[in-house]
């Protein structure tokens, strides 16, 4: 077994790091999804989806759909932008929702993807 400070104190040469670098990119890292980043980030930027985002607001009156707050309000998919390219600047795909409620319906929206939970649970 080795030292229990194992690298503390020490470091990798730059040629290690390169190494380590180039293991752990596009299909060897597990948080990989195929490039998808930048096409989520070039939707999420488009006028398009800046009107659609304000056209969902004002409809819910800037107003989480949830809980009612008015604070933090963003806009969720309600079905995904991946999935469901068709639907990505349908005002009724809109849903206004306060951060924390954001949060937990997309927590619970990966949990069923994995299979995690049925939708029976939700």
């Amino acid at each position: 077994m080795g030292h229990p400070k194992g690298m503390l104190g020490k470091h990798h040469s730059e040629e290690t790091k390169q190494k380590m670098s180039l293991a752990r990119r596009k299909d060897n890292n597990s948080n990989w999804k195929g490039g998808i980043t930048q096409i989520i980030r070039g939707i999420r930027w488009s006028s398009e989806y800046i009107h659609w985002k304000k056209a969902v607001l004002k409809r819910d009156n800037y107003t989480c759909q949830d809980c009612g707050s008015t604070e933090k309000i963003d806009v969720h998919h309600i079905q995904s932008i991946l999935e469901y390219p068709g639907k990505i600047f349908t005002l009724s795909n809109g849903l206004s929702l306060c951060e924390d409620c954001h949060n937990r319906h997309t927590f619970w929206a990966r949990l069923k993807k994995r299979g995690l939970i049925c939708k029976k649970h939700v």
